[in-house]
C-alpha cells in the first residue's frame, strides 16, 4: 500500500527555501565537523515564528531537559511528546518551536520537546533512555496514556520507534498514537530512494547520514515487526532520499495489522513541516498531524 500522494500548489517561499538548503546547508553539512553542523543548523533554524499566546517553559522530565509549549490557558488533558530530528547529533528544542507551537494550539495539547543527549558524546542508547524517561514522566504527572501522542521527525522518529518497541517488550502502557515526519528508520541506508533521489534531495546526503550512523552507533529498525503498536501517521516528501524509509514503515505497519495512515507531499523535501511559519505548505501537513492527534485517524 503506497503513501497517499498530496499535491500542493507551490508558494513563493518554496524555491527560496529549497535554494537555501541546496546551496548552503547541503554542501556544508557533508564537510563540517559535528560542532560545525550544530552551529550551522542552529543558525538556519534560528527564526522560529511562534503564534501569539503560546507560552514556552523549561521543564525537567525525570532529569531530561525539555521545552513545554502551551497555548494560553491552564494545563491541557492532552500531551504531545515531541522527539526532534537532527541525525542523532544536532539540533534541540529551540529549532522546533514554530512547529511545536502550532501543534499545541491545533491539538489543544501541552507539547513537550525533549532536549535528549546527542551523539557522538552520548551514543546509543542515551537518546532512547531520555525519550523513555520523558514518557514515564508524563504518566507520573497525571497525563493518561490515552491522551498522550508521540510526534517525531527524521532521526527522532528512529528514537520514537525504538521507544515504542521497548515499551511493547516491557508490557508498559502505550501512547494513543505516533506520528513520524520524514522518518529515518533504516540505518543501513538500504532504501532505494537513498540512491534514487540523491540528486533530487536539496538537503540530505548519504555522506552526512553515514557519518551520523557511525556517531550514533545504534541498531537499525527497518525490518522490525510493528504489531501491537498504536495507530501511526507517516508523513514524507517526494524529494527526500529517506522516502523509502517512510514507505516501508507505512507498508510494514499495514502488513502487521497496525492502523496506519501515510501521506507523501509532492514537490517538497525532508522535514518540510519544521519550516512552519516560513513555508505555507508546512501548515497543511501540520493540519494532518493535528487531526490525527485529536482523532487517531485521518478522514
Amino acid at each position: 500500500m503506497p503513501l497517499e500522494a498530496v499535491t500542493v500548489l507551490p508558494s513563493p517561499m518554496r524555491p527560496l527555501i529549497r535554494a537555501l538548503l541546496r546551496y548552503v546547508a547541503r554542501p556544508l553539512l557533508a564537510r563540517l565537523s559535528v560542532r560545525g553542523q550544530r552551529l550551522l543548523l542552529d543558525a538556519l533554524t534560528a527564526v522560529q515564528l511562534v503564534p501569539r499566546g503560546v507560552t514556552i517553559a523549561r521543564v525537567w522530565m525525570l532529569g531530561v531537559p525539555a521545552e513545554r509549549l502551551r497555548d494560553a490557558g491552564p494545563r491541557r488533558e492532552r500531551a504531545i511528546l515531541y522527539i526532534h530530528g537532527g541525525a542523532f547529533c544536532t539540533l534541540g528544542p529551540r529549532s522546533f518551536r514554530a512547529l511545536a507551537a502550532r501543534l499545541a494550539r491545533g491539538a489543544a495539547a501541552d507539547v513537550y520537546v525533549i532536549d535528549y543527549r546527542l551523539a557522538p558524546e552520548h551514543p546509543y542508547p542515551a537518546g532512547l533512555d531520555d525519550a523513555l524517561d520523558a514518557y514515564r514522566w508524563l504518566l507520573r504527572e497525571g497525563y493518561a496514556a490515552a491522551n498522550v501522542a508521540i510526534v517525531s521527525d527524521s532521526a527522532g522518529s528512529g528514537l520514537a520507534l525504538a521507544a515504542l518497541l521497548r515499551l511493547r517488550v516491557t508490557g508498559a502502557v502505550l501512547p494513543a498514537s505516533a506520528t513520524f515526519i520524514s522518518p529515518w528508520i533504516d540505518l543501513t541506508l538500504g532504501g532505494a530512494s537513498v540512491a534514487g533521489l540523491a540528486r533530487q534531495d536539496p538537503l540530505i546526503t548519504r555522506t552526512w547520514l553515514e557519518r551520523s550512523v557511525r556517531d550514533y552507533a545504534g541498531p537499525s529498525l527497518h525490518d522490525t515487526a510493528l504489531a501491537g503498536l498504536p495507530p501511526m501517521l507517516v508523513i514524507a516528501a517526494s524529494d527526500e532520499i529517506l522516502l523509502s524509509d517512510a514507505e516501508r514503515l507505512f507498508a510494514r505497519a499495514a502488513q502487521d495489522g497496525t492502523p496506519a495512515y501515510g501521506r507523501r507531499y509532492d514537490g517538497l523535501w525532508h522535514d518540510f513541516p519544521v519550516q512552519a511559519g516560513l513555508l505555507p505548505e508546512a501548515e497543511l501537513a501540520i493540519d494532518d498531524i493535528v487531526a490525527f492527534v485529536r482523532n487517531g485517524r485521518l478522514g
